[in-house]
Formats: C-alpha cells, sequence, structure tokens
C-alpha cells in the first residue's frame, strides 16, 4: 500500500473506484468493442477493438487491481480478488474484452448495491440537521426568573447546556436538547422523531423532546437532560449502533465468507488442472471447446459469495423502518429474538394503563394520637398528621420515578408543608422506600433524625416484628373507609402508621352522559358508592349526579336496588359504584387502543398474552377485563416477575416478550428473551437493559414491531435461498461451457441486484401472512384499474352547451 501511495496509484484508484460515470463510458466502450466484429463496413476492426478496450479496460481495472492486492497481502480471499483473479487471467488468456465486461459490470452492480443500500439505511444525516448546534441560554440577574418581559440571552453550544438551565426557542426554531415548557405555549412537530404526524400542543408544564420543530409562537424551555441524554442524541446513537450490531446469520456469513472464498479458488484451480485428464478438455480452449481454465474462471465468478454477503440488507432496512416509526432496536439479532417468540407479557401500570394517579385520601391508622380503636370516620386524620405524612411522602418520593411518586408530588404542591429533608434515601424495587429525615419531630426531640418507610401495606406492615402491631395494622387498613379496590400507599415515621389513598380524575364527557340521560331519556338518575359522604359528594357534583347513596355495604347496594325497582312510578338507571361513571376511585385508566394491541397480537401474532403486575388482585382483574387480557399474575415482586419470565420462556420453548417501563421490571425486562420500554417513561436502568426502545408514549408499536421482526427474517430466508440458486443456475452451465464468461457475471451481479431488491421490501409495511399479501396486492390492483378506468371516462365527458 506504501509504493501504491508512492507512485500515486492510490490516488488514481480512489478517484476511478465506483465512480458510476466513469464505469458507465468503460462498459460504453467495451459493448462497442463487442460489436465491432459485427460491423462489415469497418476495414481495421481489429485495431479499433484493441483501442476501445485499452481505453476502458483500466478505468475498471486499476481500483480492481489495487483492493486484490491489498486484500492478498493482508491474506484475505473475498469477492474483490475472486472477480480481479478472473479479469486478469482472461487477458492472459487472450480474452481481454471479457475481463473488462466483468469488471465493468462487477463495478457497476456493487454501485447499484451501495444505492440500495443506501437507500434502506436511515438517513441520520437528516436527523442531526433537526439538531441545532446552537442555543440560547437565558440570563438571570439575581433572584429574577427568566421571563418575556427581560430576555437577555447569549449563544452557547449545546453541549455545554446544564440541567436547570432556562433557553428560548423561536418560531420555526428547533428544540435543542430535552426540556419542559417554562412560559409560553406553541404548536410543535415531532414526525422525524416518533412518525407522529399531528402536530401538538405545548403549554407550561408540558414535556418536550429535543429535535422537535416549534411552529409558531416563542418559548422559554426548561432543560431537564443533557445533550448526551436528550432523545435526538439516543435516536442518532441506538440507530447507528443497532445497524452495526450484526444479527447471528451476517456474523456467519462473515465468518463463513472467506473460507468459502478459498474453498471456490481450490475448486476453480481443480477444474483448470484436472479437466484435461478427466473430460479431456483442452487447456486453453478452441473453436470447437471452451478451455478447462476457462471453465475455472467461469465458476470462480458464478461461485463468488457476493450475493450471499448482501442477504442481510433486510436487517438494516427494517431496523430503518421501525426508527422512522419511532421503534428503536439495539441491533438486528433482536429482530431475529421477536420473530422467535410465542409468548408475551405486559407490565401493568404505567404500561398497559396511563399511570396517572391522584392522592384520594391521607388517613392515620396507627399510632397517632387521635387515631381510636374503632377506626371510626371522626378519627380519620387530622390536619397536622396529614400534612406531615405528606411533607415525609413528598420528600422521599422526590427521588423515585414511581407513578405513586408523581401522584404524592403532585398533591403535595400549593401546600403549606412543613420542611423535610432526606438525608439518606434507598429505593426498593417492589417494596418501597427508605428513608433517614431531619425536620420531622423524632420524639421530644426535634434534632434527632427520623427513619422512615413508605410502600406497599404488606410491607410496611412486615417491618413490625410484633405480630400483634402487625395484625392491627392490617385489621386498620380492612377497616378503612375507603375501601380496598383503591392503590394503597402506607407510610411509617417512628412508629407512626399513615395509609394513602389514589384515584383518577373522572372522566371527560361523564357530565354530558348525566345530562342527556336526564334530559333526553327522563331517567332518575343516582349514585350507590360505598365510599364516605364527603368523598360521594364530591364525585356526584362533578360528575352532574344529584341523588347519592354513599357509604353502602354490597347487601345494602341490593337492597336499594330492589326498593328502587318495587316503586315502579318511573324508569330509573343506577351506578353501582363510581367506577361505571367514572375511573378516579380506582387506579388509573387503561390507555387508549390497548384492546385492539391485545387483540392484534392474540388474534394475528397467536401470541400467548399475559399480565405480570406487582399490583392486588382485584386491581389486576379490573385493568385486565377492561383490556381484554385472560391470564393475570399479581401480587409479584420484581423476583417473582423474574422467575416467572425464565418459567414461561422454559415451558413454550419459544422466547417471551416482556413489555415495561419501571426499575422493578429491569430484572425481568433483562431475563427475557425481548425487553420493550416506554422510552418516555421508562427509569434508566429498564432502558439500560431494555432490547426496544418506544419513542411514542403508547404500546401501539408492539405488534407494528413483531409483524416487521417476522417480515424481515422470512425476507432473509427468501434472499438466501435466492443467492444460492443463482449461484447453482450460474456454477453448473460454466463448468459445463454452456455460458461465456460475461454472461456469468451477468447471471451472478444480477442475482446479487435482486437480492439487494427483494431485501428493501422490508421498507414496505408488513402483514401477518401470505394471504394478507395477496390481499394487499388485489386491493393495489383494484385501486389502480379504478383510478385508469376513472382516467379514461373522464376525457369522454362532453360538457352540455346551454341553447
Amino acid at each position: 500500500m506504501r509504493v501504491a501511495k508512492a507512485i500515486g496509484w492510490a490516488d488514481v484508484a480512489d478517484a476511478l473506484r465506483e465512480h458510476l460515470q466513469l464505469c458507465c463510458i468503460s462498459l460504453g466502450l467495451l459493448l462497442i468493442a463487442a460489436a465491432c466484429p459485427h460491423i462489415p463496413v469497418l476495414n481495421s476492426v481489429r485495431r479499433l477493438q484493441d483501442a476501445l478496450i485499452a481505453v476502458a479496460f483500466p478505468l475498471v481495472g486499476v481500483s480492481a487491481a489495487l483492493d486484490a492486492l491489498v486484500n492478498i497481502a493482508d491474506g484475505k480471499i473475498n469477492i474483490h480478488v475472486l472477480m480481479a483473479l478472473a479479469a486478469f487471467a482472461s487477458i492472459f488468456m487472450g480474452n481481454s474484452l471479457e475481463g473488462g465486461l466483468l469488471l465493468a459490470m462487477f463495478n457497476l452492480a456493487h454501485i447499484a448495491e451501495e444505492h440500495f443500500t443506501s437507500k434502506s439505511m436511515i438517513d441520520v444525516r437528516e436527523l442531526k440537521e433537526n439538531h441545532p448546534e446552537f442555543a440560547l441560554l437565558l440570563e438571570t440577574c439575581g433572584d429574577q426568573s427568566a421571563q418575556f418581559a427581560n430576555l437577555c440571552y447569549t449563544k452557547v453550544p449545546v453541549h455545554d447546556l446544564e440541567v436547570g438551565s432556562h433557553i428560548l426557542v423561536r418560531a420555526g426554531e428547533a428544540v435543542p436538547v430535552d426540556g419542559e415548557v417554562y412560559q409560553g405555549s406553541s404548536t410543535v412537530t415531532i414526525e422525524h422523531l416518533t412518525g407522529e404526524t399531528k402536530p401538538l400542543e405545548r403549554t407550561v408544564g408540558d414535556a418536550i423532546p429535543g429535535g422537535a420543530r416549534n411552529l409558531e409562537g416563542m418559548m422559554i424551555v426548561k432543560v431537564t437532560k443533557s445533550w448526551e441524554d436528550s432523545t435526538l442524541n439516543r435516536i442518532v446513537q441506538l440507530t447507528e449502533e443497532g445497524q452495526l450490531n450484526k444479527p447471528k446469520l451476517q456474523r456467519w456469513l462473515d465468518e463463513f465468507g472467506e473460507h468459502y472464498s478459498r474453498v471456490v479458488v481450490v475448486l476453480s484451480l481443480v477444474v483448470a488442472l484436472l479437466g484435461p485428464l478427466l473430460f479431456k478438455w483442452p487447456f486453453f480452449g478452441n473453436s470447437v471447446c471452451r478451455g478447462s481454465i476457462y471453465r475455472g474462471l467461469g465458476l470462480m465468478v458464478a461461485a463468488s459469495p457476493c450475493a450471499l454477503a448482501v442477504a442481510p440488507l433486510a436487517y438494516a432496512t427494517a431496523i430503518s423502518s421501525l426508527a422512522s416509526k419511532g421503534i428503536l432496536l439495539k441491533g438486528g439479532h433482536v429482530l431475529d429474538a421477536l420473530s422467535a417468540c410465542q409468548s408475551i407479557a405486559f407490565d401493568k401500570t404505567g404500561t398497559l394503563t396511563t399511570g396517572k394517579l391522584m392522592c384520594k385520601a391521607i388517613e392515620p391508622i396507627h399510632g397517632h394520637s387521635d387515631v381510636t380503636n374503632d377506626f371510626s370516620d371522626q378519627a380519620c386524620c387530622t390536619p397536622n398528621c396529614e400534612s406531615e405524612a405528606l411533607a415525609v411522602a413528598a420528600a422521599m418520593e422526590k427521588g423515585t420515578t414511581h407513578p405513586i411518586g408523581r401522584a404524592v408530588l403532585d398533591h403535595s404542591v400549593g401546600k403549606d408543608l412543613p420542611l423535610v429533608a432526606v438525608e439518606s434515601f434507598e429505593c426498593l424495587p417492589g417494596r418501597g422506600v427508605v428513608a433517614t429525615l431531619s425536620g420531622v419531630k423524632a420524639g421530644n426531640n426535634e434534632d434527632e433524625l427520623s427513619k422512615a418507610s413508605i410502600g406497599s401495606v404488606e410491607y410496611i406492615s412486615s417491618l413490625y416484628r410484633s405480630s400483634g402491631e402487625s395484625e392491627q395494622i392490617k385489621e386498620a387498613v380492612k377497616a378503612s373507609a375507603f375501601g380496598p379496590e383503591f392503590v394503597q400507599a402506607a407510610l411509617t415515621v417512628d412508629k407512626k402508621v399513615t395509609l394513602f389513598h389514589f384515584e383518577d380524575e373522572p372522566r371527560s364527557g361523564v357530565c354530558e352522559v348525566i345530562s342527556t340521560l336526564r334530559d333526553k331519556a327522563k331517567l332518575r338518575i343516582m349514585m350507590l358508592t360505598g365510599d364516605h359522604e364527603s368523598s360521594a359528594l364530591r364525585v356526584a357534583k362533578a360528575v352532574c349526579i344529584d341523588e347519592v347513596h354513599c357509604c353502602l355495604k354490597p347487601e345494602d347496594k341490593l337492597n336499594k336496588v330492589k326498593a328502587v325497582s318495587r316503586e315502579g312510578d318511573e324508569p330509573f338507571a343506577f351506578f353501582l359504584s363510581p367506577i361505571k361513571v367514572t375511573l378516579f376511585h380506582f387506579e388509573d385508566e387503561p390507555r387508549s387502543g390497548v384492546c385492539e394491541v391485545i387483540s392484534t397480537l392474540r388474534d394475528k401474532a397467536k401470541l400467548r398474552i399475559m399480565m405480570l403486575t406487582g399490583d392486588h388482585e382485584s386491581s389486576a382483574l379490573r385493568v385486565a377485563k377492561a383490556v381484554c387480557i385472560d391470564e393475570v399474575h399479581c401480587c409479584l415482586k420484581p423476583e417473582d416477575k423474574l422467575n416467572k419470565v425464565k418459567a414461561v420462556s422454559r415451558e413454550g420453548g419459544g422466547g417471551l416478550i416482556m413489555v415495561g417501563d419501571g426499575i422493578n421490571d429491569a430484572p425481568a425486562l433483562a431475563a427475557a428473551t425481548v425487553g420493550i420500554v416506554l422510552a418516555q417513561r421508562a427509569s434508566a436502568t429498564a432502558v439500560a437493559v431494555a432490547d426496544v426502545l418506544l419513542l411514542q408514549d403508547n404500546i401501539c408499536g408492539v405488534p407494528f414491531c413483531i409483524a416487521k421482526a417476522r417480515q424481515t427474517t422470512s425476507l432473509v430466508k427468501q434472499s438466501v435461498a435466492l443467492a444460492l440458486s443463482c449461484i447453482v443456475f450460474a456454477a453448473l452451465p460454466s463448468v459445463l461451457g454452456f455460458l461465456p464468461l460475461w454472461l456469468t457475471v451477468l447471471l451472478h451481479e444480477g442475482g446479487t441486484l435482486l437480492v439487494c431488491l427483494n431485501s428493501i421490501r422490508a421498507l414496505n409495511s408488513p402483514t401477518w401472512s401470505w394471504v394478507d399479501d395477496i390481499r394487499q396486492l388485489i386491493n393495489s390492483l383494484r385501486k389502480y384499474i379504478s383510478s385508469k378506468l376513472q382516467s379514461t371516462s373522464s376525457n369522454y365527458v362532453v360538457d352540455a352547451v346551454p341553447l
């Protein structure tokens, strides 16, 4: 290589290598040279032919010779070496025209291959262009916050932005890093990030990803993530890494390719040397029979693994297609794993549901001076106990990302709470949080540190060594006026236990439904609930119900229904509990479209579907029924989820897909064949162990991802079969002497291009079966024919002329 650089050979080769125009010129000159003997008007045909070959051959031969020498010097025998050997050997055999055609068609085919490959790859440069290099950092003076009224900013590189700083984003500009709207509102588009074409409204408090394009208005954005952790940078990094991480087939082909090329060279030598001895072929051939050397060169060209080498192109194509839909894969091997999976498991909170909880009540149940043994409504929390418990819980939950933690923090906003500082903090996945606090009155000394824990009722009960106290806490929970169906979290501070209750917001449009039933259907409307009066009246007021019957046990509800039915004076409608009107008394509501996703996975993908959750049975079954999941495993700790994932994988023999988002899902995500997370809400641990990241905040991309994986593996198998067929059908006639060398090259490179074209079909929308493919093709043909018929009929329309 040093010699080539010294004499300028390397520079010339770089200029000529895969140059489309020069390659076409060379091919054109060689075709004219091939046609010269058939032009009778030319007198000096041989001289013209030699001149054309002398001009055309170097255009494709200079770079081919250098590449072959470099590979041979490195001990590599690949497709470039095989083609160069065949081409230059043809010169010594007096067939320089065929050698030139071989190299010209080989180079042209590789240029086309590069074009298809680049088309299949997502253009990360386009993503990078959507990211500005600089940001407008707002400057603040003293305690003055960033405001539109006193804009003062400096232009800084986006890599220098720190979390917590404020930046200005004007109309038409891209948001440099992830943040949340601090002031102002606007419409943004994130189509190039997630595939979502609908513009999104963003106002104060809304999260906004880096790379989002601000369409109108001006916003002050508070930076929540650095450039390294921003959405756009992660998309670029994961896409590039995913395309570089080779699947199993491609790794095998890379290892097999060099050994295969050596075998091809040996077989070609065997044909060339033993052909005259075994089959009486001449060495150099004559007008009657092609020589053994010529046949060996044909085998060398036909059996080259060029088409096999591009068979895995479908993996890169599929990764690009998924990335354009906001689905990021950590390598092509994930597609193989996805296509082989036979089961899928979903976490509940935040995955199947929205994860947006509301804190309903704070109820002291044990160890408080105002709590009596009868757990009556009058003994429920005093203001001091409630504010202290909320302050402690909010201070502890600042370090978590759990939905209950977010609900506690939301509930604490705007309240006058005592100051509590966290001195030490530990998160116990699946159980709760333990912290050491200062600022809480411990005994008679306010300066002493307090030990606090918040988590599930079972976890808090287990902290009490005395079985009597533990049972007393459980009985207090059962006797709670708020019922067992709410999401509950218990807090203990210095042996004082406080129970938190959470609920959802009322459904949108409920009040309109009630009004229609009252005004249009003329129905008597009432609410029957087991909740206490204040909670029931609040909900009834929110949903426009006037008649409320609260504090009802199940038998009381039954008696009330019978009593109203016996009255018989007017038709009526009733709601056995607020769940019939809203979900705010229970957990967060299921995500929209989840039931359709589950149905698709069950009916189309034929997957076994299950829910793995740490929530109690009543809550899990309610959500499972709403989203059409039959197999439910509840009350699971992180280690239980892990064991269940391993057990299911062993039972079915196929792999299992785990879909989750929390830190407590991380062990199960890591153990699953494929782990899928919702990137917007997932913990850093979950993102680190996951194989697939969904950038959109829903699971609607899961069926598409699985269908794309199955489509890709099918295309790869087709490409491998096509490549092997081309090798066989080109090699056998070449050895038998039926094909000239240039036609062998044409068949070989044509097969390579067919494999490329087949691979980029992964850019098309996937289907679940070949029947769907046929239906899709028929529908496309129908639309095409109908459009042609309409255009034809419109040509014969004659406008009437008024008399």
